[in-house]
């Protein structure tokens, strides 16, 4: 299994930048600022808690 490991890591970094959102999104939607975006993700945090949904879940919710 080590031998694959370069392999492996390498593909994880390509998808995490692939995957990353712009850091300027907020600034292109006149409708949504960085704090209804934190209150949003306020909210999505405690119902994540009380729907005891996988960690994961939230990850993706968030990263969005």
């Amino acid at each position: 299994v080590s031998e694959y490991n370069d392999d492996i890591f390498g593909y994880m970094r390509e998808r995490e930048v692939k995957m990353t959102p712009d850091s300027d999104y907020i600034e292109r939607q006149p409708e949504m600022t960085w704090k209804s975006r934190a209150l949003m993700i306020e909210w999505l945090v405690m119902e994540h808690k009380n729907l005891d949904l996988l960690p994961e879940t939230l990850y993706l919710c968030t990263n969005l």
